[in-house]
């Protein structure tokens, strides 16, 4: 039994992977919505709030810091600690 458990673990790879493009089919289909609002509504901070993260897991550090100096514009009281406090982030 224990021995055919451990033959499952040769899928994690895959099934990292696998989550790797399910997450940049989301990410594009959130950059069109996201352009899309903050075309309509630049002071919007959730969209705002978005990019950075979006920018920052593709590892796009100089575009996600860009996204950040807006953000802070729009909203120079935002901390990652206080948003984390009361929204309910999961893995």
């Amino acid at each position: 039994m224990i021995g055919s458990l451990r033959g499952w673990t040769h899928f994690r790879p895959l099934l990292t992977t696998q989550r790797r493009i399910l997450r940049s089919i989301i990410f594009a289909v959130n950059t069109k919505i996201r352009e899309k609002a903050l075309h309509s509504h630049p002071r919007f901070a959730p969209a705002r709030r978005m990019q950075c993260a979006a920018l920052g897991l593709l590892g796009d550090v100089v575009g996600a810091r860009k996204a950040a100096d807006a953000l802070l514009v729009i909203a120079p009281d935002f901390s990652v600690d206080a948003f984390t406090a009361w929204y309910p982030l999961i893995e």
